[in-house]
């Protein structure tokens, strides 16, 4: 990860909502295909729609900001005098990426094994969520978790799905965060109970024994997590999601002195979503929209492995390509069929997509 990454990650966080460039650049790791509307940063005809992409995008930017801030003061540091930075890089064998991140504290939480799509909503949302509730920077563990967190052997292996060495989640996705726990801060943290791991997710709290700890780790096993899609943690996680985008908001409004037509429509719809949107409980979607940010925030590839991804996906799509005129539709068997869901035919999900298309553009017509 080079300076480039370094820069749209971290040190252009003040900068988010000043510059398009610098917001479409971190939603363009995401998995999202050129051309989809998360990735159309506008601030006119403040529909719906566009209200409800920018609180998505909004929810977004307050988990990468969580995640990222608190490197921002170290590569300020990094960039000022670089040479220094490579002389002790050298010396310990420190990645570009890798922050000390001083007074941070962070939230190892662990990855169920399951299937990709219930290890992102079982254990990564709620592991996010969880960390934006007790302000802790979230990461998930490998197989240099300490044996004394979990007798489960499975979770000191790491992920099941990774194939790298370290078999862990970074094998494929980028770092959830530039903050690094030293191995001395895994050995000497704190594993949750099972009474203090229903606090943190059902109630967004931990023991404040814990204050003071470094790291503690969520580390739970399946049983332990069967009341998770339950949890709201008092609605702890969207409050300091949005007190973290009302900062930047502000922050940014009071950075010029003179505001042209832009800034004052940027500000304006921003504030419209975030005062639409992030009202509380179920009724106002707010749930499904922090679960779909944090969902493309889980899944950004590895810089190498998005260029693989898009290399491959461009021999596949047609030429001319239209997202906006595209009805995706996934298909699953193995040990879905007869068990979780109905098993259709080819010819079959060939209909519903014809069904959709039709229903889809003609309402857009």
């Amino acid at each position: 990860m080079d300076d480039h990454y370094v820069q749209t990650n971290i040190l252009n966080i003040p900068h988010l909502l000043e510059r398009d460039e610098h917001l479409t650049a971190l939603l363009e790791q995401t998995l999202a295909i050129q051309g989809s509307n998360i990735l159309n940063v506008s601030y006119k005809n403040p529909t719906l729609e566009a209200k409800r992409l920018w609180n998505i995008r909004l929810h977004y930017m307050a988990l990468h900001i969580h995640q990222h801030l608190p490197a921002l003061p170290e590569a300020r540091a990094r960039q000022d005098n670089p040479q220094a930075f490579q002389r002790i890089q050298q010396q310990y064998d420190i990645g570009n990426f890798d922050f000390e991140c001083r007074n941070t504290n962070y939230l190892v939480a662990n990855i169920l094994n399951y299937g990709i799509g219930a290890d992102v909503y079982w254990s990564m949302i709620h592991a996010f969520k969880a960390g934006m509730a007790v302000q802790r920077v979230v990461h998930f563990v490998n197989q240099q978790l300490p044996s004394n967190v979990t007798k489960n052997k499975d979770y000191r292996a790491g992920w099941q799905l990774a194939s790298c060495p370290r078999k862990d989640y970074q094998c494929t996705f980028c770092p959830p965060s530039p903050c690094v726990p030293t191995i001395e801060d895994l050995h000497n943290g704190y594993q949750l109970n099972a009474t203090e791991l229903q606090g943190l997710y059902k109630e967004g709290t931990l023991p404040t024994k814990l204050n003071n700890t470094k790291v503690v780790f969520a580390v739970a096993d399946e049983w332990e997590m069967e009341w998770i899609s339950l949890s709201y943690m008092k609605h702890k996680p969207e409050r300091n999601a949005q007190d973290i985008m009302a900062t930047l908001m502000d922050d940014n409004h009071h950075a010029k002195n003179n505001h042209t037509t832009k800034d004052i429509q940027r500000i304006q719809l921003l504030r419209k979503a975030a005062g639409e949107g992030w009202r509380f409980g179920r009724a106002a979607g707010t749930l499904h929209t922090m679960m779909s940010a944090y969902t493309s925030y889980s899944l950004r590839p590895l810089p190498t492995t998005a260029q693989l991804i898009w290399s491959q996906a461009k021999d596949s799509l047609p030429r001319g390509f239209d997202p906006h005129q595209t009805v995706g539709l996934p298909i699953r068997a193995t040990d879905k069929c007869h068990e979780e869901s109905e098993c259709l035919t080819f010819s079959q999900h060939m209909d519903v997509v014809a069904a959709e298309c039709g229903h889809y553009f003609h309402h857009r017509i």
